[in-house]
């Protein structure tokens, strides 16, 4: 199951390679060329969208997202779960609006055949890669959820 959550992140190093590529070269054509690539800074903005969508899948399989680690580490282990639950639903709910919300206005960008300026890039795809990555992430806390309410049960049932 963890490689079907590390993949997002494969592709998301190819496509910072390729825009580091496609940057250097649209450079030096700018410069040492006089003859920039066109539409070059509209499509690494769009790639943009899948680095941030493979940078958000990986922070949440890696549990790297921002915390307070000095307070939480101070706490008694049933506040620490119950914060580490609160937390949990928090994020469930927060990737699962961001994934709704992101299939939307990636259908709504295909309706409205809506496309980069020059290239005529359809944006739709963009987008819909992000709610992907809003996606994974929703069931990567939606798997830890769960994984916590079996180990809570278990805790019950024992005692």
């Amino acid at each position: 199951m963890n490689k079907i959550f590390t993949l997002p992140t494969y592709f998301g190093m190819i496509v910072i390679v390729i825009m580091a590529l496609l940057t250097g070269f649209d450079v030096v054509g700018r410069y040492v060329f006089n003859s920039p690539i066109p539409g070059t800074f509209e499509l690494t903005e769009a790639l943009m969208s899948i680095v941030v969508a493979s940078g958000i899948a990986k922070a949440t399989q890696m549990g790297e997202h921002i915390s307070v680690d000095a307070l939480y580490v101070k706490l008694s282990a049933p506040t620490q779960r119950w914060l580490t639950l609160t937390e949990r639903i928090i994020g469930l709910l927060f990737f699962g609006v961001l994934t709704i919300k992101g299939i939307q206005i990636a259908f709504d960008s295909y309706w409205s055949e809506e496309t980069t300026t020059l290239l005529k890039v359809p944006l739709y795809i963009f987008k819909l890669i992000l709610a992907t990555g809003f996606f994974i992430s929703f069931c990567i806390i939606t798997r830890r959820l769960f994984f916590l309410a079996n180990v809570e049960s278990h805790k019950l049932n024992s005692h």
